[in-house]
């Protein structure tokens, strides 16, 4: 039986990959969407497999999935999404609502691959989906009304935070929330123990706060503990002031950066899986994700991340001692 309130038809996934899986994943276990409803396509069995252990249909037929499927959404690599829209054009009908994932790929060049008027709408997910906390925006095109806006973002929520946005702030986002996923491991947030959030209203400003604390600073006293939660703060701050440069609002910027720390953190302590699996499973080649892990590892990130780790330890064995 679905759950009250779950998506009436069939959802489509063209493309079968770590973030397609993420959706969907969030989607049936929160009830959107009942798994048998869901059919996913990829050219081989690799990732198919993962759907398949959802309870969803899987087919290596893109068309198949258009022809099947009123909701598609599109989460191959960018550089092959315009050939696959070229390929599934013909099938494409009056009912369909179409959402790429895809980075990169604007709504215009979208509408341009397929049909006159078909609805179309752009989402910029994260990898945190997969733990139902993810960090997520979405624009809609030329032909996308407030129904098909509200009926991604309903379906999306289920998979974490998710607010529609003008599509200018969207490849932003696919740096702040999507690449940061990458970015928060590599400044050694492994480190910390997940808090449940806070909310509070700060300067008539409804903020996200929340609180990391060292897995360590028992050993090590309370002052490294504060000295961590000091970083994580600045670190998010951090990320957050990158995304107001390049244009998008402070305040969607900060809530953002939380959720995506927030995110990471809970994909960390649930998946129990190392750093770096995490950073390779965001990366792609020539991708967003990699060019800002090379300019953080140009800064000197971790170099710093660890000489904090010792002069906090060290300041706290020095206050041991008095």
């Amino acid at each position: 039986m679905a759950a009250a309130g779950a998506y009436p038809g069939r959802v489509g996934f063209v493309g079968a990959g770590r973030m397609a899986e993420a959706i969907a994943q969030g989607l049936v276990r929160a009830g959107k969407v009942e798994a048998q409803q869901v059919l996913a396509s990829a050219p081989t069995d690799r990732n198919l497999c993962h759907f398949q252990a959802l309870g969803c249909q899987t087919t290596h037929s893109n068309q198949e999935v258009l022809q099947k499927c009123s909701l598609v959404i599109f989460a191959t690599k960018p550089q092959v999404l315009p050939a696959v829209l070229t390929e599934v054009a013909p099938v494409v009908t009056a009912e369909h609502i179409l959402v790429s994932v895809a980075a990169g790929i604007s709504l215009s060049t979208l509408e341009e691959l397929l049909p006159p008027k078909t609805r179309v709408l752009r989402v910029s997910p994260n990898l945190p989906c997969l733990v139902q906390e993810g960090a997520m925006v979405m624009a809609r095109g030329l032909h996308a009304g407030n129904n098909e806006a509200q009926l991604l973002q309903n379906l999306l929520e289920a998979c974490g935070q998710c607010e529609e946005v003008p599509e200018a702030y969207v490849d932003i986002h696919t740096a702040l929330g999507g690449s940061g996923v990458a970015f928060s491991p590599a400044m050694g947030l492994q480190g910390f123990i997940l808090r449940p959030p806070v909310s509070s209203a700060v300067s008539g400003n409804f903020m996200l706060w929340w609180t990391f604390e060292a897995s360590f600073s028992q050993s090590l006293g309370s002052d490294c503990g504060h000295g961590w939660v000091l970083k994580v703060c600045m670190f998010s701050e951090a990320l957050a002031e990158g995304a107001v440069k390049m244009g998008m609002p402070s305040s969607l910027a900060h809530r953002i950066a939380a959720q995506t720390l927030l995110g990471t953190a809970k994909m960390l302590q649930q998946e129990g899986q190392h750093p770096a699996q995490l950073r390779t499973d965001v990366l792609t080649p020539a991708g967003t994700t990699i060019y800002g892990l090379h300019a953080l590892e140009q800064g000197g990130l971790r170099a710093a991340a660890m000489s904090a780790v010792e002069a906090a330890t060290c300041r706290a064995k020095e206050l041991s001692r008095k």
